[in-house]
């Protein structure tokens, strides 16, 4: 297997230039019935309530249907022309079974559990604040550079590399690693 790594450069100057993104908008899994496999589609579309308060994220059985909906999670939440927007609701019913082989990739699918964790933990790290619109932190856009790593990861054959360029006066960055492992009888 060929790979290579990704390169995040992430600096209070660049962290600026982000949109502000809302905060108070409640996220629901839907839970999840799979679709038989003839039936599945591989882009991820939008649903959005008459109202346009509550939009559905179809996602697809892609690697770019994944991707998609990321992008549209993060739209949803910065565009003004979606600031009516009080609910996202996730549709995994798409994303093939845990377990099931991979056509064009090779192993097996992680099915829809690690984009539910996925977005969980992000909308976690998005909600550490209390504020309704704000900018993210430094630190807070290198957690979701990781957590959408370790959903790369969770296919089981894939892996992934990150580096992240920052700041050297970016105190919260470079002690953002600091007492996560504690040592135990010296070791």
């Amino acid at each position: 297997m060929i790979g290579s790594g990704v390169g995040l450069k992430i600096t209070k100057k660049e962290k600026e230039i982000l949109p502000l993104i809302r905060t108070n908008t409640e996220i629901i899994n839907k839970h999840y019935n799979s679709i038989p496999k003839n039936k599945r589609t591989e882009h991820t579309t939008l649903e959005f309530s008459p109202d346009n308060t509550i939009v559905k994220i179809i996602i697809g059985d892609s690697k770019m249907g994944w991707a998609t909906s990321l992008r549209y999670f993060f739209e949803l939440l910065t565009a003004n022309h979606f600031a009516d927007i009080s609910t996202i609701i996730f549709n995994y019913d798409n994303v093939r079974p845990k377990g099931e082989m991979l056509k064009t990739f090779g192993g097996y699918a992680s099915g829809h559990t690690a984009l539910v964790n996925m977005y969980e933990k992000i909308d976690k790290v998005l909600k550490n604040n209390i504020e309704t619109y704000r900018r993210l932190e430094t630190v807070d856009l290198m957690d979701i550079a990781n957590i959408i790593g370790e959903n790369v990861v969770s296919g089981g054959v894939r892996r992934t590399s990150e580096v992240i360029l920052f700041g050297y006066d970016d105190e919260a960055m470079l002690t953002a690693k600091n007492e996560i492992y504690t040592l135990e009888e010296g070791k």
